[in-house]
């Protein structure tokens, strides 16, 4: 795999190579962020957001890139007292999520190998470049730790990612890794026997993990948090399974959030105690 190098504030570090972005993206400014980049040893360039002030939580987007609904959650939790991260893993930033778009974005994930999007026992290698990301983020705020939020396609990734210690508040929001429809796809953490056992470790250690989806998505199957529930135990997962409002509904904190505030409201309020208390 080509390895790239994450530079800010004068610090290099290695990590896995970018998605490339949508053809004919360039730089996009976001009124209340601030847009940071580092480059591979290629030249090859990544983006990221910043936003807030605070203890640092690292927002990981969906599957049509970090749209304009990503930006608004990113923005909620930045005035609540955070200092919001926001890496672009591939199209670009706060595009409209269109028909046409999304198409494109879908296929760049299923063919790219950073994506293991059918793997049962494997992480996707983009996780070593968060990993990266997560230990310069850190070095920057110190503290006690970071926090991880994934949504949907990126949801289960904190899990793969909690070999390192800094990391103190993984939440899981609707995981959609791996897709399949078989009861081994369904079950499927999406992280290999290691990672698991470093997920278990850490749970025994007091880590916390924090979930949420609704009820009756087929995206985010029931049997993944049962799953994970039955490894950890519920005193070290606390999962929430949202009454949709409105059928269909997957996206809990972004594009589903304000149409169904009865339940995704609540729990917003509830995923802004936990950071507080973790971090």
């Amino acid at each position: 795999m080509k390895r790239s190098r994450f530079v800010a504030g004068g610090i290099a570090v290695s990590a896995a190579s970018p998605l490339p972005a949508a053809a004919g993206s360039g730089p996009v400014t976001i009124p209340e962020f601030e847009r940071l980049e580092f480059a591979d040893e290629d030249g090859t360039v990544r983006t990221y957001y910043r936003s807030g002030s605070g203890p640092p939580v690292m927002i990981l987007h969906e599957i049509f890139g970090l749209s304009p609904d990503d930006i608004a959650f990113a923005s909620r939790l930045a005035k609540r007292g955070f200092t919001v991260y926001a890496p672009v893993l591939f199209g670009i930033p706060n595009h409209p999520t269109g028909p046409l778009y999304s198409l494109v974005q879908a296929v760049h994930v299923c063919v790219s190998r950073e994506f293991a999007i059918f793997a049962k026992r494997r992480s996707s290698p983009i996780t070593v470049f968060l990993r990266a990301l997560g230990r310069q983020i850190f070095t920057q705020h110190g503290g006690r730790g970071i926090a991880v939020i994934g949504l949907c396609l990126t949801g289960g990734f904190a899990l793969a990612m909690m070999a390192d210690e800094h990391l103190v508040a993984p939440v899981l929001s609707e995981p959609a890794l791996p897709f399949g429809i078989t009861p081994a796809s369904r079950r499927s953490l999406h992280i290999t026997d290691d990672e698991l056992a470093c997920v278990k470790r850490r749970a025994v250690e007091g880590v916390t993990y924090l979930g949420f989806r609704f009820k009756g998505d087929c995206i985010s199957p029931v049997a993944r948090f049962d799953r994970l529930e039955g490894e950890l135990g519920k005193e070290s997962f606390e999962r929430y399974d949202l009454e949709p409002t409105v059928p269909g509904s997957h996206a809990v904190f972004t594009d589903d959030y304000a149409r169904n505030a009865a339940t995704t409201f609540p729990a917003f309020e509830r995923l802004v105690q936990y950071l507080l208390e973790c971090l």
